[in-house]
């Protein structure tokens, strides 16, 4: 029998990935209400509204302001400048970041570590696809949800 202190267990995979994921989160998280914010921002300004940063800051902080946003003030008021390439990737990345961190949260298994990674790892074709979609493919773009 062997005297001494017990060995050390190896490091798990779990905590391995455990500080990537949260940077990732975190990073994904920030890129999306950042992107939504100037999306809904830019747009709002194009169509007239005395507030724009509200609105922008309102569709981050809560979500019934956004679909508001997208629903029936956008589709009421036409934009008074055509959409810039700025706004069009922005709308993109939000749209993009938004559905891959709800896709992931329904479809990973439920464990918030995996589920992050996958929204990592969706969440760039997504936002391309949304791209491609609505500006590429002769989409008028004239919301930030398009």
């Amino acid at each position: 029998m062997p005297v001494g202190p017990p060995p050390i267990p190896p490091i798990s995979v779990a905590v391995w990935w455990f500080p990537v994921a949260v940077a990732l989160g975190v990073t994904i998280a920030t890129c999306t209400a950042l992107a939504t914010v100037y999306a809904v921002t830019t747009d709002a300004s194009a169509r007239g509204s005395r507030h724009p940063s509200l609105w922008g800051v309102g569709a981050v902080a809560a979500w019934p302001v956004l679909l508001w946003y997208v629903g029936v003030y956008a589709r009421r008021r036409d934009r008074d400048r055509p959409t810039a390439r700025r706004e069009r990737v922005a709308a993109s990345v939000a749209v993009g970041g938004w559905t891959a961190l709800v896709a992931a949260v329904l479809f990973a298994p439920p464990d918030p570590v995996t589920q992050v990674l996958w929204a990592a790892a969706a969440a760039p074709p997504v936002a391309l696809g949304c791209y491609r979609l609505a500006f590429d493919a002769g989409g008028s773009g004239e919301s930030p949800a398009a």
